[in-house]
């Protein structure tokens, strides 16, 4: 019955010590996009556009693994497809994501005494034709806005984009 006993109790004890990490779903916003191309956003506590973190164009993959190119039509070393979050496409949703949990979101950061989320968004064409420092130099953005958080909760968390007017 020892030896039986001894490596269950082992096991279970054992069992009681691995246990996973646990992330807690962060906040965010809901983003719609009305618009007839796609977007991508960039959100900062910062009211212009930062160096880094850059955001990255997306690449896609063929249906055919021996011919899978990048969004610039370089060839890819391996069948992937990869949508970065900050792309979001025509008339569709994504997320933007910010404090607080999937329950109570939240804006706000120490550095941001205004409590203000800057929301960019940026034309995929100009993705395509600008590296990240041109776009952030000449802050080659379609449209900036900001939110608060009061504003953020009166909309239950939802933004909807509309392209400017040209």
């Amino acid at each position: 019955m020892k030896k039986i006993f001894v490596p269950i109790a082992f096991m279970v004890a054992l069992n009681g010590c691995i246990i996973p990490v646990y992330d807690p779903p962060r906040g965010s916003i809901e983003l719609h996009n009305y618009s007839d191309r796609p977007i991508y956003v960039y959100s900062n506590d910062e009211d212009t556009l930062p160096l880094t973190p850059a955001l990255e164009l997306f690449h896609s993959a063929s249906s055919d693994y021996n011919k899978d190119y990048d969004a610039w039509g370089n060839p890819m070393p391996v069948p992937t497809m990869y949508t970065t979050d900050e792309r979001i496409d025509a008339y569709n949703y994504g997320k933007v994501w910010t404090g607080g949990t999937h329950k109570h979101p939240s804006i706000g950061h120490p550095k941001n005494p205004d409590n203000k989320l800057y929301l960019f968004f940026i034309t995929e064409e100009t993705m395509r034709n600008h590296t990240w420092e041109e776009i952030w130099k000449d802050q080659l953005y379609v449209k900036k806005d900001s939110v608060t958080e009061g504003e953020m909760e009166k909309t239950l968390w939802r933004y909807t984009y509309f392209p400017p007017k040209e």
